[in-house]
């Protein structure tokens, strides 16, 4: 399989008139690779892998755990002896990502809103003159 950028070139080059030998003497490739990719465009894409996690088995559970304990967080920590308890072979970071990503997004904006709204001290803000080195 050749690469994005060289199944274009071959489509360019033919619409430029050369021939599928020129084409393929000049990309270093079989004539007959050179007629799959003009025959179909999407023949020099790769196909998304889909890969199967080891924590896919126990992802309804942890759904089903942390919906039931709504108001309340429970640690991925806690999580993690539960799933072991139950067969899960993986680690703490793929679970600690799953928990981040089922997090509810509203308490995310609420945290951003406290830290970005508290009052600067400006006796101590960096800028403020009574810091500023006298001038000579």
């Amino acid at each position: 399989m050749v690469g994005g950028e060289v199944s274009w070139e071959i489509r360019v080059l033919y619409r430029h008139g050369k021939g599928i030998r020129e084409i393929a003497r000049e990309m270093g490739s079989s004539r007959n690779t050179v007629r799959r990719y003009l025959r179909d465009e999407s023949a020099g894409r790769y196909k998304p892998r889909l890969r199967r996690q080891k924590l896919d088995p126990f992802k309804d559970y942890v759904i089903e755990r942390l919906s039931s304990a709504a108001p309340e967080r429970i640690p991925a920590s806690v999580l993690l002896r539960e799933l072991r308890e139950r067969g899960y072979s993986g680690g703490y970071t793929m679970l600690k990502a799953l928990v981040a990503s089922l997090k509810p997004k509203e308490a995310a904006l609420i945290n951003l809103h406290r830290r970005c709204s508290m009052p600067i001290p400006h006796r101590f803000h960096p800028w403020w003159p009574d810091q500023w080195p006298p001038l000579r």
